[in-house]
């Protein structure tokens, strides 16, 4: 297919492979076809294969695109911090998911960042392939997604480093329990064992506590005793002397 017929097309898909930087008249067919053609002729999907997106004119393209896969290529976190930028994902959001980029082990796989849900998942192995994965058990995928959201909106507003909090949180979201947890509020609800009475404890409360050296009530003592029984939290998260104790 040539390019001047790029915007000629109807039902079907486009794959633009290679992508660099084209020349400004391509620039505009393409500007077009996500922009305008795609949604009004059936055309889908369109995908845009890229080495990058800095220092070329495909930038200028992010705004029109609603899903970007990122190999999971350690230099990629350049990319994805464009790409962030680009859809004014707040500081906090953009730490957060190249921390967890980062730390992702391997060297193959696909994270996807979805511009409308502003979700930033890691892609399940073998789904790269489109195929079933084989080999014992499949467990259920915990939704971290609406905890996560929530921190993203909470935590640049009452906490003098948001990016850091938000490394304490995803490492504690990764092995706490979740359902005794709220994704609308943050909120634990846990019982007394020798009462019943139900506790409601803020998780926010408890990150504010770890990063700071105030002394906790006994309800952030007692969530901290919890938490404890299912993570391991590293000394250099945790500066609060007194939580170090407990």
């Amino acid at each position: 297919m040539s390019w001047d017929n790029l915007n000629k097309l109807h039902s079907c898909a486009v794959i633009a492979d290679d992508l660099m930087d084209v020349s400004d008249e391509n620039f505009t067919k393409l500007q077009e076809l996500l922009n305008y053609s795609a949604r009004h002729n059936s055309i889908s999907p369109v995908l845009l294969l890229t080495h990058c997106v800095t220092r070329n004119n495909i930038f200028s393209l992010l705004k029109h695109i609603g899903e970007f896969w990122v190999t999971l290529n350690k230099q990629n976190v350049e990319t994805l911090y464009t790409i962030c930028q680009a859809l004014k994902f707040p500081r906090a959001s953009k730490e957060s998911f190249a921390s967890r980029f980062l730390a992702e082990p391997g060297q193959y796989g696909m994270f996807v960042l979805n511009a409308q849900k502003r979700t930033f998942e890691r892609m399940p192995e073998g789904k790269e392939e489109g195929g079933a994965v084989d080999g014992g058990e499949v467990k259920p995928e915990r939704d971290l997604e609406p905890f996560r959201r929530k921190a993203e909106e909470y935590l640049p507003h009452f906490f003098h480093d948001p990016a850091r909090t938000m490394v304490i949180f995803n490492y504690l979201l990764a092995k706490i329990p979740l359902g005794s947890l709220s994704h609308e509020d943050l909120v634990f609800t846990l019982k007394r064992k020798e009462s019943g009475l139900e506790l409601r404890i803020s998780l926010l409360d408890y990150l504010h506590a770890v990063t700071t050296d105030t002394k906790p009530s006994g309800e952030i003592l007692s969530l901290h005793k919890y938490i404890k029984k299912h993570v391991q939290l590293p000394m250099c998260m945790l500066r609060n002397r007194y939580l170090q104790k407990a």
